[in-house]
């Protein structure tokens, strides 16, 4: 029985170690969507590669051939509060500020005081274990501080999630709450376990392997919920749309602190091809909040994105798409009504549609059908 369960446990070290490597060049391929957010987890993503890596090496006893690998990211469960904290707080501040190093501080400290150890060579490290009867005093005091820092870390992750992400219940911000929910949970039970070890000598699978498999389990998550709902990185702290708010210009300001123009950009294309994709233009009376709830964005946010992709307001915008879509059936259905052609592109009128026309391509509906059919004929 016990050795089935360690099979299994070898095993899911292994793909975990496989998965990691692949979310970790993933998120690499991505980081220019968020470049702060996406570092913060591509760290913590390394680090419980690496971590699950030498316990997969201590677990099969693998490590004897390998003698550096022993405690080789002894601190490295230091970065794990800092990097989701840095990835939430990138989600209202998408830049790094010098303050935020201040937070690798512990891992730094905990690294410098394992490089004596590190220095040494590989006959006096496995020395050192066969000599170990016990948990060493270090290690006891060292796995406190890595799990008070990363309960306090998700505490506070908790906290801030719970305060101002709730009211706008996007997908990125409660995923990523409940993942956090789960995993403070996980290290409550985990720190009965670490305790047991202390009172009942060795037990079958150690804590720390515990603690790697979950840590991997929880920031694999964190970075395939970053991957899939990687829109919300601009939004998350924005207030939600309301459906009667108009734009501001304090959320165009506020907008333009959040979004830098590549992110802009990036998100302008996007929404583009969802909106033509759904053909959510052709609704003659879809505003900017009924379109901002439909895309999942806060108005005052869609209307700078918009801005900044197109050069126009919300209004425009729509009308050149459907513009677009009246000139591509006039040429294709010439014996279509113009009337017919405007309201199926999402004009309301004829009239409205004939001065949107014009304004955009300097004649009308009638006057483009015809000198399109007459150049044809030419």
């Amino acid at each position: 029985m016990v050795a089935t369960l360690q099979n299994i446990l070898s095993g899911l070290m292994v793909l975990g170690v496989a998965q990691g490597l692949l979310l970790g060049f993933q998120l690499f391929q991505l980081r220019a969507r968020n470049p702060f957010g996406y570092f913060n987890l591509l760290l913590g993503v390394c680090a419980v590669t690496a971590i699950i890596a030498e316990q997969w090496f201590v677990f099969t006893d693998a490590w004897r051939n390998f003698p550096h690998i022993i405690r080789a990211t002894s601190w490295a469960p230091f970065l794990i509060g800092p990097t989701a904290w840095l990835f939430v707080r990138s989600l209202d501040r998408p830049g790094m500020k010098a303050i935020d190093l201040v937070h690798y501080a512990p891992a730094a400290a905990a690294l410098a005081f394992f490089i004596p150890f590190y220095l040494q060579s590989g006959e006096a490290k496995i020395a050192f274990v066969d000599g170990t009867n016990s948990i060493p005093i270090e290690s006891s005091v060292l796995g406190v501080a890595k799990a008070a820092s990363m309960i306090g870390y998700l505490l506070a992750v908790r906290i801030v999630l719970g305060k101002g992400f709730v009211a706008r219940g996007d997908r990125l911000t409660g995923q990523f709450r409940r993942a956090v929910s789960l995993f403070l949970a996980f290290l409550l039970l985990l720190l009965l376990v670490f305790g047991s070890e202390h009172i009942l000598g060795e037990l079958p699978v150690s804590s720390d392997t515990l603690a790697a498999i979950g840590a991997a389990v929880f920031f694999y998550s964190a970075s395939a919920i970053a991957m899939t709902q990687w829109r919300d990185f601009a939004f998350s702290l924005a207030p939600a749309s309301t459906g009667t708010k108009p734009a501001t210009l304090a959320g165009a300001a506020e907008a333009e602190k959040l979004l830098d123009e590549a992110t802009a950009l990036r998100i302008y294309e996007d929404m583009r091809a969802r909106v033509l994709e759904a053909g959510l233009y052709r609704e003659p009376s879809l505003k900017i909040d009924a379109l901002a709830e439909r895309l999942g964005l806060p108005s005052h946010y869609l209307s700078f994105v918009i801005n900044r992709g197109a050069g126009r307001n919300v209004q425009a915008w729509l009308n050149s798409m459907r513009i677009e879509a009246a000139q591509a059936a006039l040429l294709a259905e010439p014996k279509t009504p113009v009337l017919d052609i405007g309201l199926a592109a999402g004009f309301n009128s004829k009239a409205s549609f004939n001065r949107a026309f014009k304004t955009e391509t300097g004649m009308t509906p009638s006057e483009f059908r015809a000198r399109s059919a007459s150049q044809i004929a030419i």
